[in-house]
């Protein structure tokens, strides 16, 4: 080739032969390639974009794109196993109340129970003794007969804790030689002529006639 080829244009470039000898190569100086002795590399380091400093074992390149360069670090290790679950926080604030829900419908009445036994005047009357010289009547009085029996004169007092509906009623009997005398004690009460019992052994009913509200009837006097 050297003694027969002199010059050579390969897309514009020349390629110039001119004085090669064994083992050469083409290099390029800038202008065309001519002959040359092939470059070799004695280490990684002598790459022009290696930069290598200090070496250690089981180091690797790593490219740093800052410089441009391929630089010698530490592998990167292994995740380590995971730690301990850290202690649980303390509780937070309860928070607010949430809105109620809407009241459910109302169940189906129930079935009417079985009618009572029908009362008979056979029957006793329960009797309520009173011996001393005053007595409020309670709820407990109702439908029955309360017998008063002191030699000195008696109150009867109806209060509004008596509690009574409409057509209820206590029977009322002086016993004593004392004459019993009923008072309102907040309640409305009537009587003609009068709220006394006449004499002794006279008797006499507390009705109730409304919420509160009463009429003496029987044996009374003024």
């Amino acid at each position: 080739m050297a003694n027969f080829l002199k010059s050579l244009f390969v897309k514009g470039v020349e390629i110039d032969p001119a004085g090669a000898t064994s083992n050469q190569v083409l290099k390029y100086n800038g202008t065309k390639f001519v002959p040359g002795t092939a470059s070799t590399v004695g280490s990684i380091d002598d790459l022009s974009d290696v930069a290598v400093t200090s070496p250690a074992n089981n180091e690797v390149l790593k490219y740093n794109s800052s410089t441009g360069l391929w630089t010698n670090a530490s592998a990167s290790g292994a995740t380590g196993a995971t730690g301990a679950t850290g202690a649980t926080g303390a509780t937070g604030p309860a928070g607010t109340n949430g809105t109620n829900g809407t009241n459910g419908t109302n169940g189906a009445t129930g079935a009417t129970g079985a009618t009572g036994a029908t009362g008979t005047f056979t029957t006793a009357q329960t009797v309520n003794t009173q011996t001393g010289t005053t007595y409020t009547l309670v709820s407990g009085d109702l439908g029955k007969m309360v017998t008063l029996n002191n030699a000195s004169p008696v109150t009867v007092t109806v209060g509004t804790s008596l509690g009574a509906t409409a057509g209820q009623s206590i029977d009322l009997l002086n016993l004593g030689v004392g004459l019993v005398t009923v008072v309102a004690g907040g309640a409305t009460l009537v009587g003609t002529p009068g709220l006394k019992l006449r004499a002794q052994y006279s008797a006499a009913s507390l009705f109730c006639i409304g919420s509160n509200s009463y009429v003496l009837i029987g044996d009374l006097s003024a």
